[in-house]
């Protein structure tokens, strides 16, 4: 079980990573966006 706790932390630390680095560099990924039309 230890081992499988030390792993949820480092995949933490990978995306806290991944959002600093994109952060610093200016870099936004969109959400998804659906736009509906509706005829009436």
């Amino acid at each position: 079980t230890e081992n499988a706790f030390k792993g949820g932390i480092i995949k933490s630390d990978i995306r806290f990573a991944i959002e600093q680095a994109l952060r610093l560099n200016n870099i936004e990924i969109p959400f998804p966006q659906r736009v509906i039309h509706s005829s009436k």
